[in-house]
């Protein structure tokens, strides 16, 4: 065993650091040596994957060579996130000072987009299968979008794409990332979720007219917060839709309020404010800052050196804040994140520095007694597991029949709204004469008029679909605490708690025990409003949005909009030679009216009759409900495959030793030693970092 565990603790780094530091605390010049820092928290990483390999702790090895790969490239990332349609490239490109990226009032990112430092304007395209492609800009849309269905089938088979642009925020190795929006289909979600774990700071683009909804609190919370991550900044775009200053002032002040709220005082209520999980939440989130501006004004002031409305955008003031954190903030937010780590996992070693020491001390008949209790908790759970999963199935079928009517009404809501706009619409006679621009002003109203009838059937469906998950969530919330009562039996059968609830040993090493061993444990977070207290469904509740989101165009997105409606001739519906036949004014308008919606109507339903609504209807239930099935079934078989591998792991260690050696015991003491003296030294290494960075 290797036994080179003995070193420098970097407290002593830090009180060299103390003495240097400056007076007021936050400047990043009171380092007195980053480079150093760096070195020692590297060698601290290092000893804890030491340890977390001898201990058989893999997952925990494998997240410290994640960080550690970081660190060794020395780049700094920044990732815009957000859900679709917020205006994410816009607002890259608005801090490029150029339209280097795709944009459009659609969902148009359909890969990952890197923004690197060069010289030499060019874009790299980084293929699936390995290969590379040197693309001109103005080509780039034809790859990375899904404006069209060529771009979208070439953007499948993107890993992701890379633009070189000499732009002075990515200089000193820093990146910008450009992820697809959140909720617009899984795969672009899956996307964006399995860069998290990769950014330095995440910029969450807000939409003003919409600010911090439901979803975004849940991703902030569920994904960016649990994430190895320094800094979440918070942008609010589009302010320029908004009538008023003082409504941009409200709704900046509203999102604080609600981040305030809903994410920072709810964790501390929860996690209580001397925890781990709450200092988290504050280190990553500080006292949220929200930038409102208008990415759009920003660039076209940019682009036509307008200073007036570039002041206007009050892109700026976020951009002045940015270069700051780019410059001052980098080097205190790039240490953090390997503090974080090792605080994690160095408790994460003395939990099983503690479970081993408990376990190979126990006598014999104890062990068996502990051991067989251990597999009947075990059996019960693979039996209960199948119940549950067969309850979700019931529920699918439920909600199919519940919600078979509402897909039955659809084609003539849909009828209605295209009636009720050519109804509606106001034409003057003198328009019948100008036909194409009637076209376009009469397919323009329509489309509005069906996205509108098409956003609020999507919206109602998806509210159904959410309310039938919801409620299957909350009743699976019995069956998650189960496990995780469980599973804390288990540890008490061991040792590692004592059955009033008291840790043994080191009680904050092993305060969360519980939530380490049980991976089902946090699959809730999303759906706490169901009254389950942040121990319950997360990932779940995303997948499932994901699938929900999606109603209004798999379902909904018929292909009669505005291109189709504009396609209908005015000449093919009344001929001009019959019309000027007509002598009343209001005579010809009416009857080109009634017309015009015959041949509308008529178009519709051939786009109609040829879509199954109610079979596709229901295939978004079936994947919701299939994504809780698989979501459910793989974490319980996670947890209970981690457990019955941790209860042969003790026998063939009980086996192999009736008790601890004294070497055996020297090494373990030696471990949780070290371990804690890296702790410590972190744990004042990161209130240190919180400083500089102003929290």
């Amino acid at each position: 065993m290797p036994t080179d565990t003995k070193q420098k603790s970097s407290t002593a780094i830090e009180q060299e650091e103390k003495e240097s530091k400056s007076k007021d605390g936050k400047s990043f010049g009171s380092f007195v040596d980053y480079n150093r820092t760096v070195l020692k928290l590297v060698s601290d990483l290092k000893h804890l994957r030491n340890f977390a390999n001898e201990l058989e702790r893999n997952e925990a090895a494998e997240c410290i060579d994640e960080v550690l790969e970081r660190v060794e490239k020395d780049k700094f990332t920044v990732g815009v996130v957000g859900e679709f349609k917020r205006g994410k490239s816009t607002f890259i490109n608005a801090l490029l000072g150029s339209s280097i990226l795709p944009a459009d009032v659609l969902p148009t990112t359909a890969t990952l987009n890197r923004i690197s430092y060069d010289l030499n304007p060019h874009v790299v395209l980084q293929f699936k299968n390995g290969e590379k492609k040197d693309v001109p800009f103005d080509k780039l849309e034809a790859y990375i979008t899904k404006l069209s269905d060529e771009s979208a089938a070439i953007a499948k088979t993107i890993e992701e794409a890379t633009v070189f642009y000499p732009s002075n925020y990515c200089k000193n190795n820093v990146e910008i990332i450009d992820t697809p929006g959140l909720n617009d289909s899984a795969a672009m979600t899956e996307v964006t979720l399995s860069v998290l774990p990769k950014i330095d700071v995440a910029i969450m683009v807000i939409l003003a007219q919409a600010p911090f909804s439901e979803h975004e609190r849940d991703f902030l919370e569920d994904q960016l917060l649990s994430v190895d991550l320094g800094r979440v900044i918070f942008v609010v775009n589009r302010i320029d839709d908004l009538n008023r200053s003082e409504d941009v002032n409200r709704v900046i002040e509203s999102v604080e309020r609600r981040i305030q709220k809903y994410v920072i005082e709810r964790a501390k209520q929860q996690f209580g404010a001397d925890s781990p999980e709450y200092e988290t939440y504050i280190k990553k989130v500080g006292r949220p800052r929200v930038f409102g501006l208008s990415a759009y004004q920003a660039i076209q002031a940019k682009q036509n050196d307008d200073a007036a409305r570039l002041k206007e955008s009050r892109f700026p003031v976020f951009e002045n804040d940015l270069q700051k954190l780019l410059t001052e903030g980098r080097g205190a937010i790039t240490l953090q994140i390997p503090v974080d780590r090792i605080i994690s996992t160095c408790r994460d070693i003395l939990y099983a520095v503690n479970l081993r020491r408990n376990t190979l001390t126990l006598e014999s008949d104890e062990f068996e007694r502990s051991y067989n209790a251990s597999s009947e908790e075990i059996t019960d759970l693979k039996r209960r597991k199948s119940e549950e999963l067969e309850k979700v199935k019931v529920a699918e079928r439920d909600t199919r029949e519940k919600i078979a009517p509402l897909a039955d009404e659809l084609p003539e809501e849909l009828k209605n709204s295209i009636e009720k706009a050519i109804e509606d619409a106001e034409i003057d006679p003198k328009e019948l004469d100008n036909r194409d621009t009637l076209n376009s002003r009469l397919g323009k109203l329509v489309d509005n008029a069906l996205r509108r009838a098409s956003d609020k059937q999507a919206t109602f469906l998806q509210m159904q679909i959410d309310n039938a998950i919801a409620s299957e969530i909350e009743r699976l919330a019995g069956f998650a605490q189960d496990v995780s009562t469980i599973m804390r039996r288990v540890d008490v059968n061991f040792g590692a708690i004592e059955a009033d609830g008291r840790v043994t040993g080191r009680g904050e090493a092993v305060a969360a025990v519980a939530a380490v061993v049980t991976g089902f444990g946090g699959l809730y977070g999303g759906y706490r409003q169901a009254g389950v207290k942040g121990a319950a469904v997360g990932t779940v509740a995303s997948v499932g949005a994901v699938v929900v989101g999606s109603v209004a165009l798999a379902v909904l997105g018929l292909p009669v909009t505005l291109p189709a409606i504009i396609g209908i001739s005015i000449a093919s519906i009344l001929p001009g030679s019959f019309l000027a036949k007509i002598a009343f004014k209001k005579d010809r308008v009416e009857l080109f009216r009634e017309k015009y919606k015959s041949a509308v109507l008529k178009e519709f339903g051939q786009a109609l009759s040829k879509i199954d609504l109610k079979h596709q209807v229901h295939q978004q239930v079936e994947a919701a409900f299939e994504a809780l099935h698989e979501h459910v079934s793989k974490e319980v078989n996670a947890t209970l495959s981690d457990a019955e591998s941790t209860l042969l792991t003790l026998r063939a260690q009980y086996e192999r030793k009736a008790a601890m050696t004294s070497t055996e015991q020297a090494r373990l003491h030696e471990i949780e030693q070290t371990t804690l003296s890296i702790d410590d030294a972190a744990g004042h290494l990161s209130k240190q970092l919180a400083q500089v960075v102003g929290i």
